[in-house]
């Protein structure tokens, strides 16, 4: 039983991950930028379909028919974070060496979207008894520093071990049996 654990996890989470690759060079393409906010959240799906597919075939026919709640979280865990891993280190491996040129694109996205905010922020701060614009050049200040690849490799492996094992105790524990 454990090798067919083992063995759902190594197949799923890399069939995931070589999902996730395709999806990234995909909206590179159509894109030239993978990290667009509209289009890369629907990255979640693959994760999504990677665990539930994981956990469906790991239940009915590595499992016999059943599992309990722990070998289910054990297996889309373990699918995630097998395809976290890989997914995170193409990416990585994508903006630092292959196209840093996504990284400026990223960054630029990201601060064209918070100065298009500007008034809406400084009001707010000012709302709230603080010195709107000095907050908002302080912010301004602290994204034009930012280490953007860390930041982008942070978030990509927050988001989605978030995900991940909001979908792994979901479907296990509707699968659970």
């Amino acid at each position: 039983m454990k090798n067919a654990l083992l063995k759902t996890i190594l197949l799923f989470g890399t069939a995931g991950a070589l999902l996730f690759i395709i999806f990234f060079l995909l909206l590179f393409a159509l894109y030239d930028n993978p990290f667009f906010p509209p289009v890369k959240s629907f990255d979640f799906f693959i994760y999504l379909l990677s665990v539930v597919a994981g956990l469906v075939y790991y239940r009915f026919w590595a499992g016999q028919g059943r599992f309990s709640f722990g070998q289910g979280m054990v297996t889309g865990v373990g699918i995630s974070l097998l395809m976290v891993s890989v997914s995170v280190l193409f990416v990585y491996i994508f903006i630092q060496y292959i196209r840093p040129e996504v990284v400026e694109k990223q960054a630029q996205y990201e601060i064209n979207q918070f100065e298009s905010l500007r008034e809406d922020l400084i009001r707010s701060w000012n709302e709230e008894g603080e010195d709107g614009q000095a907050i908002y050049r302080a912010t301004q200040q602290a994204y034009q520093a930012r280490r953007w690849i860390s930041y982008l490799i942070w978030q990509e492996i927050f988001q989605k071990i978030f995900a991940a094992l909001f979908i792994s105790f979901i479907a296990a524990a509707v699968l659970r049996r």
